[in-house]
């Protein structure tokens, strides 16, 4: 009896599945590969300007700091550009991990480019 069940259901199942549309996979690899491509070059313009206005901004909400810093706080620094170039130079692990990542993040775009025009030339 259940086996006749079963077997009844997956029949309608499949009597109602619709058949799946053809999909054109090379089509939609390009469309892919391009917006992947737009997406880094907004995410690449945008990175550093966020980065740098959020460094020279101040904690928006002073009560989500913990006890610890909220006790260390002291005297305020207030920064502008230069004085802020100039003691990010001063630290000099600072200054080479800054300067590795943005090697390694240009490397990676410019494999990403090479990759994508590889695929967009092959599906053309």
């Amino acid at each position: 009896m259940c086996l006749v069940v079963c077997a009844v259901f997956l029949l309608g199942v499949l009597v109602i599945a619709a058949p799946q549309e053809a999909v054109d996979r090379d089509a939609y690899a390009r469309d892919h590969v391009k917006f992947l491509v737009l997406q880094l070059d907004q995410w690449s313009k945008e990175l550093p300007q966020q980065f740098y206005s959020a460094v020279m901004k101040p904690p928006v909400d002073a009560s989500k700091l913990s006890e610890t810093a909220k006790a260390s706080a002291g005297e305020k620094i207030h920064l502008d550009e230069k004085k802020f170039r100039w003691l990010h130079n001063e630290d000099a692990m600072a200054t080479d991990k800054l300067g590795e990542g943005i090697r390694k993040f240009y490397a990676d775009a410019r494999k990403l480019e090479k990759f994508a025009l590889a695929k967009v030339a092959k599906a053309s």
